[in-house]
């Protein structure tokens, strides 16, 4: 099974949430090729502080149990996950971001206000 989702989330306020949609997606268009090797680090730093708390609550480790097991048929050691992440550097960054452009996207907005796909 392959697959992989991409989420964004913005918090505004209903005068400013066509333009907040707006911005996120040219940023999200205007992605490759932006993407420092700091960010890319802080990002690492992140998602592993976040995946080693998580192991911390069985609920969270049942969740990602399930996970590994749903796409991979196995489930992962900690370490090899960690070494995954490690692993990843900009030029993949970048073939993601090229391969997967958001042409096609879902959208949940909740408010007031209907909001427009713009571009």
């Amino acid at each position: 099974k392959d697959y992989g989702v991409v989420t964004a989330y913005a918090g505004t306020t209903p005068e400013r949430a066509q333009e907040t949609l707006d911005v996120l997606l040219a940023e999200l268009r205007n992605m490759p090729g932006t993407v420092t090797g700091e960010e890319l680090s802080r990002s690492k730093i992140n998602i592993k502080s976040a995946l080693v708390i998580g192991e911390e609550s069985t609920s969270s480790r049942a969740s990602s149990n399930l996970q590994d097991w749903w796409v991979g048929k196995r489930v992962r050691p900690l370490e090899e996950v960690i070494s995954a992440i490690d692993a990843v550097d900009l030029r993949e960054i970048d073939a993601y971001l090229h391969a997967f452009e958001p042409k096609s996207v879902m959208l949940l907005t909740l408010g007031s206000k209907e909001l427009r796909l713009n571009g």
